[in-house]
């Protein structure tokens, strides 16, 4: 079962939500990082629980909220390509952009209209649909480890290519 919670959760319910889902979760980070005028930025995504992945990248993106979909789309990538290792672990992915999961929580209900980035998520989505996993809104910088991919998109943004 796939929910996406685009709630608000205040810090401290936040880091109590973080912190029950790490008891019994694999719980990922993702975040997007920007910059105008290059048409593609950086993106990573961390796991913490039953499975440590810590990965990095740059994608093309035309608008912020692209990026942080680019981010989601492969920590979607990541899971799809493990699910073997989840077993029957609930996963949960933390985004900080609630335009990113509304437009993908908007999409997932009514996916006639063709836009290929959200059309992406949507099947990964689909070839997961056997597993439990949950994506949450979290309110921008309030966990440590939030922090963390923030860092990591914002070096993947900037290295030379």
């Amino acid at each position: 079962m796939i929910v996406i919670d685009k709630n608000f959760y205040p810090k401290k319910e936040a880091l109590k939500r973080c912190e029950d889902f790490m008891k019994n979760s694999t719980v990922f980070f993702s975040d997007g990082s920007f910059t105008a005028g290059k048409n593609e930025g950086g993106y990573g995504f961390i796991s913490l629980g039953k499975v440590n992945a810590r990965e990095s990248g740059v994608a093309p993106a035309k608008t912020p909220v692209e990026m942080e979909l680019q981010a989601i789309k492969h920590t979607l990538i990541y899971l799809n390509f493990n699910k073997d290792k989840m077993d029957d672990t609930k996963i949960v992915i933390f985004n900080d952009c609630l335009n990113a999961i509304s437009k993908i929580k908007q999409y997932t209900k009514n996916p006639n209209k063709p836009e290929s980035l959200l059309d992406e998520i949507y099947v990964l989505l689909k070839a997961l649909s056997d597993k439990d996993l949950l994506i949450c809104w979290l309110k921008k910088e309030s966990l440590k480890y939030h922090e963390q991919v923030d860092s990591l998109s914002k070096a993947a943004r900037t290295v030379e290519r």
